[in-house]
């Protein structure tokens, strides 16, 4: 795997000057790193969804630099409250694009990236911790996401102390 020059992800010219984010350039808010075959690493921050390849260039992947919850064309329309976990579900090479799971925490709720779609996988985005189909479900501050091998999905509820399943 390529080295990785992670000193691009403080330049200070990523980021818009009237963005949220150009306050925190020397604070880069970097969160959960994942990787697909191909050597791009997908991460967190603050609202948006990062993608940096083998090449050490750091683009949006999704997401803009406003908040809020809307789904939507990845880069078009969609917008997230706060990214905290990023995990590629297939980071095999040949894959096309990734589909992406996110646990957004401030929002309540698992997102999912599939082609340049983002979309609203679980949870209400009320805060809660009711169980039942997963897009009624509610989560406290979800924080992580992984996908078992028997395919469901383990999320770490951190406001309730709880790993919750999504079947």
């Amino acid at each position: 795997m390529a080295a990785f020059d992670f000193s691009r992800l403080l330049k200070p010219e990523c980021f818009p000057t009237n963005s949220r984010l150009s306050d925190t350039v020397d604070k880069p808010r970097v969160q959960a790193i994942s990787a697909s075959a191909e050597g791009d690493l997908y991460f967190g921050r603050g609202s948006l969804v990062c993608k940096m390849g083998p090449d050490g260039v750091e683009e949006v992947y999704a997401g803009q630099f406003t908040g809020g919850a809307v789904d939507g064309h990845r880069l078009d329309e969609a917008t997230f409250i706060s990214v905290r976990c990023v995990r590629v579900l297939n980071p095999y090479k040949g894959a096309r694009q990734p589909t992406i799971m996110i646990a957004e925490d401030s929002g309540n709720c698992i997102r999912r990236i599939e082609g340049d779609m983002v979309t609203r996988y679980a949870g209400t985005g009320q805060s809660g911790q009711k169980d039942g189909p997963r897009l009624e479900a509610t989560f406290a501050f979800p924080v992580d996401i992984i996908k078992a091998h028997d395919g469901r999905f383990y999320i770490s509820d951190y406001n309730h102390c709880h790993i919750r399943v999504i079947e």
